[in-house]
């Protein structure tokens, strides 16, 4: 585990910028064919003058990470070496395992989604956090909610959360594929979800029964993680239905009514395109979106 200190969480100096320069084909023969060929290996080049449709990450945006809390970073692992990692019990970033993934060159053109699946109909969580009173749920389409929630940062966090949205539009399940580590353990895939929104969304801080690979396909996430052994320092709530969420609030820790919380060691890192956490079970962790994210969460036993 890393050092003590539960204080204020880093944040990004700036958002990141979404200025991409576009391309454009000519009208020869060869010119078609040679728009056809990049058409169909990065579906997302569509004829579209907006480019802020587009998400890129400036690394200069990024808060710094110190030596002392920082999440091991393992290079596409064997199977072997999961399977050992896995034992040890230890969150661990995963990195160049899904780099043949579609999505990752697919999907940062929110655009693609657009076409792909813009008029289905998506459940939105409305609301900064599900532990707000004023949280709620809302059905909208995919495009109403890139377009109302994504791409513009109104006084109302909306945030496509926890959804098997793969499960509901297959073509989308094309662009990703279930990591082989998933197999080991039981093997059993529970559930593969999506995670889309805006700058600033935020999981507070909670845990969950199941392995878990959260891969981040668009944009970055700042995670912040605590060991099992350190739940009372955590405050778990005391209503059951949100036993396994803290009552600290990470943003803004009251450390007079919560005075353990500022000794418990954890770990945090910044997730970056094309890298996965992998998170044991019953391991705290608070997420928060540094730019636009997607995210695929594989839970499995």
């Amino acid at each position: 585990g890393g050092a003590g200190g539960g204080g204020a969480l880093a944040t990004p100096a700036a958002s990141e910028s979404d200025k991409a320069a576009n391309t454009g084909a000519t009208n020869s023969d060869e010119g078609q064919a040679k728009r056809s060929r990049r058409d169909e290996e990065s579906p997302q080049t569509i004829a579209d003058p907006d480019d802020s449709f587009i998400i890129r990450v400036s690394p200069a945006t990024l808060p710094a990470i110190r030596a002392e809390h920082a999440v091991r970073r393992v290079s596409m692992p064997a199977l072997d070496t999961f399977a050992r990692l896995m034992h040890e019990g230890k969150p661990v970033i995963v990195t160049d395992a899904i780099s043949h993934w579609p999505a990752l060159h697919r999907w940062p053109d929110l655009r693609y989604l657009l076409r792909l699946a813009g008029p289905r109909t998506v459940p939105v969580e409305i609301g900064a956090l599900y532990t707000d009173d004023a949280w709620g749920q809302r059905l909208m389409s995919l495009a109403d909610f890139i377009r109302s929630h994504v791409l513009q940062s109104g006084e109302t966090a909306g945030y496509l959360a926890q959804h098997p949205l793969f499960e509901q539009i297959p073509a989308l399940a094309a662009d990703l594929y279930t990591p082989d580590y998933c197999c080991l353990g039981n093997g059993n895939l529970l559930q593969t979800n999506a995670w889309l929104g805006p700058r600033g969304t935020v999981s507070p801080l909670h845990h969950d029964p199941n392995l878990n690979l959260l891969a981040q396909v668009v944009g970055a996430k700042y995670i912040r993680l605590y060991a099992p052994e350190h739940n009372d320092a955590l405050y778990p709530h005391p209503d059951l239905l949100l036993a396994n969420t803290s009552q600290v609030d990470l943003d803004k820790p009251d450390h007079t009514k919560f005075p353990l919380f500022a000794e418990a060691p954890f770990l945090e890192c910044v997730l970056l395109p094309g890298e996965m956490l992998f998170i044991p079970p019953k391991w705290w962790h608070y997420v928060r979106s540094l730019s636009v994210s997607f995210s695929v969460s594989f839970w499995w036993e």
